[in-house]
């Protein structure tokens, strides 16, 4: 998380800097050092009593590899689609998500009735871990939704340039980062975890509601700051305090199929905020830019009005509609939160 937390510094600095394609070359770089580490701090085999094509390893469950590849990656490449079409002039663009989803539903079905599953769906039936499982995924719908928002207003609605951007994502990551490290060492002592599973929700609503009211142009971002600020501090509450709640009950054995499930939900999750996010902006943008065109009368229009006034009253509309529709999200992201946290507080599953 430390490193998800430098990236959109680092990004931005390669972009503006250097090139986009040292994006890659850094990706290469840190991939050839975890190679590295691999071969350093791994135990060493022993000495080879056979030769590898004589090695029993076990048959690797083809069904299952290709059904999950395929279904995953057509799900998450619908998921991220979305963004570019509009359901009611496209609405075959929902075929290609439900196609994934069929595919991974697929996957389930299988495996319950292998005989060895690698993904065994009977331990998931728990009622601690699908209720966590929940804020789970309610957690990484609201992170991807955030992930998306945030910059693309910051950007092209607020007017910053993306080398602020992501540096001030990169402190408010850090800021994140830090208190998730506090929270390592001194969560084992807290009491009545679902209050503060609450409490991470309720810091959400805030940070939501706070940047629903400062959506305004010319706004500085020592304003948005603390918003930013509130919101990376809530991944204690609603992360690893879930997560440490959630397996729990698991064996050794078990952890795994359980840990496996939850990075499968967790990209459909992300994926999902991501594209839901896009969509509101498109919609919102749109109704709001016709109320605001609306407004205007040939009685509002100055003396000595030229193309050079129309392409700035556009841009203007353009962006006042997208701060709108920016505000009315997190308002709703405000009031959802404060749901989540009655929710947290009165279920009995995570304790």
């Amino acid at each position: 998380m430390g490193l998800a937390a430098l990236a959109p510094w680092i990004t931005a600095v390669l972009v503006e800097d250097a090139s986009w394609r040292m994006i890659f070359v850094v990706q290469a770089a840190m991939s050839g050092a975890a190679i590295l580490l691999v071969l350093v701090s791994y135990p060493r085999r022993l000495a080879a009593s056979l030769a590898p094509w004589e090695v029993d390893v076990g048959g690797m469950d083809w069904v299952t590899v290709i059904l999950l590849g395929t279904g995953a990656l057509v799900l998450l490449h619908g998921l991220g689609d979305l963004r570019f079409y509009e359901l009611a002039n496209s609405p075959s663009v929902a075929i290609t998500p439900i196609v994934g989803l069929v595919l991974v539903a697929s996957v389930f079905v299988h495996q319950h009735r292998h005989p060895d599953p690698w993904l065994n769906p009977k331990l998931l039936l728990g009622r601690r871990y699908l209720v966590g499982l929940g804020f789970y995924t309610l957690y990484y719908f609201l992170n991807g939704l955030w992930g998306y928002v945030v910059p693309t207003t910051l950007q092209s609605g607020l007017g910053f340039t993306f080398q602020t951007t992501g540096k001030v994502l990169t402190i408010t990551g850090l800021i994140g980062f830090t208190g998730l490290c506090a929270f390592t060492y001194a969560g084992t002592r807290l009491t009545g975890q679902r209050r503060y599973i609450a409490l991470g929700y309720v810091m959400f609503a805030g940070a939501a509601w706070l940047l629903s009211e400062r959506m305004m142009p010319g706004v500085s971002m020592a304003v948005l700051l603390p918003a930013l600020t509130l919101q990376s501090l809530t991944t204690p509450f609603i992360l690893a305090l879930v997560a440490g709640l959630t397996y729990a009950e698991f064996s050794v054995e078990d952890f795994a199929h359980a840990y496996q499930f939850k990075n499968i939900v967790r990209q459909i999750a992300t994926a999902g905020g991501t594209g839901v996010a896009s969509l509101w902006l498109q919609y919102g943008e749109a109704m709001a830019r016709t109320q605001l065109v609306a407004r205007i009368t040939p009685f509002d229009l100055p003396e000595g009005f030229d193309a050079a006034t129309l392409v700035r009253w556009s841009a203007l509309i353009d962006q006042q509609a997208q701060l709108i529709a920016v505000s009315n999200l997190f308002a709703l992201l405000a009031m959802g939160c404060i749901g989540v946290a009655l929710v947290a507080v009165a279920q009995r599953a995570l304790r």
